[in-house]
């Protein structure tokens, strides 16, 4: 009980590490680790199709209900990337599957976590999140981009853009 996340984080992370770094050696002997991470993930699927987390990487320092944008937005970041990664070492089937899950994701995330935040066609962080936070880039970053205008338009509202850069949460 104090999930922040960190199957979702190490599997996008680690995916991406091994894609950049480009050697197949390091990227075996890490593969079982980031489809450990995966599966863990995914048996945190939520009825509405989002990854469970209790908090998330700000430990209770806001709130992030249930289910939070962030490890949702991570989980299919590292499920892309994961297959990218399974389809360069031959594990064709694995990212079949990775990808088939990302599909899903997506679509889940923009149905439980779309909608009008502070009138923008954005995200919620959570649900019943009614205050614009930051971290509503996280689907852009994972190449989501359904909602790219109104994110956009939020993160450079006055309502989270300081002289400092992104607000955490507006407000």
């Amino acid at each position: 009980d104090g999930d922040r996340g960190d199957a979702a984080m190490y599997a996008y992370g680690c995916a991406r590490f091994c894609l950049a770094r480009g050697d197949q050696a390091i990227a075996e002997e890490l593969w079982p680790a980031i489809a450990w991470c995966l599966e863990y993930s995914r048996r945190q699927t939520t009825p509405d199709g989002v990854i469970a987390s209790n908090t998330d990487e700000l430990e209770g320092r806001l709130p992030t209900g249930k289910a939070n944008l962030s490890t949702s937005s991570l989980c299919y970041g590292g499920l892309r990337s994961a297959a990218d990664l399974g389809r360069a070492l031959g594990k064709d089937a694995e990212a079949r599957n990775y990808d088939q899950q990302a599909e899903v994701l997506a679509t889940a995330i923009d149905k439980y976590f779309g909608g009008k935040v502070e009138g923008f066609d954005t995200y919620r962080y959570y649900e019943g999140n009614d205050v614009l936070r930051s971290w509503i880039c996280l689907p852009l970053c994972m190449g989501l981009t359904d909602r790219r205008d109104g994110t956009i338009a939020a993160l450079f509202s006055p309502r989270l853009w300081t002289a400092d850069g992104l607000a955490s949460q507006a407000g």
